[in-house]
């Protein structure tokens, strides 16, 4: 009798174990404060902030970074390392990001956000797209 009870406890403990969940990272939501920016002059003034929230997730999130494209494929990439839940877009990153994808006109900016932790999958955020009117 005290087999089959150790029996049924090591069963229950191995079944315990292969049903654990794994750790996730929290779902980022990403937003802009503009849709369309206006580029006068390449200057450290402000053009837009970008916020983002967190839902879900019980894993600890240890790198964030933003992923600026002028394709919706983000073949050609900037990328910007983040902390906290926002970051500010200057008229010079424009210029930054501009001299990266070659753009000779006005364009389409995606953006994207991207966290790391350790031990889990990476998660991308949702994609903005922001217009961008060159002068």
């Amino acid at each position: 009798m005290k087999i089959k009870s150790l029996f049924f406890v090591v069963l229950s403990v191995v079944f315990l174990a292969s049903c654990a969940k794994e750790s996730t990272l929290p779902t980022p939501e990403l937003s802009s404060t503009e849709e369309t920016v206006t580029v006068k002059t390449y200057t450290n003034s402000p053009a837009f902030s970008l916020n983002w929230d967190f839902t879900g997730g019980d894993a600890e999130i240890v790198k964030t970074y933003i992923q600026f494209s002028s394709d919706k494929e983000f073949i050609s990439s900037h990328v910007a390392s983040a902390s906290g839940n926002s970051y500010l877009v200057t008229y010079r990153d424009i210029q930054k990001m501009n001299a990266i994808f070659g753009e000779t006109s006005d364009f389409v900016l995606y953006v994207r956000l991207l966290i790391e932790g350790e031990d889990v999958q990476s998660r991308y955020s949702n994609k903005l797209a922001i217009n961008i009117d060159l002068p």
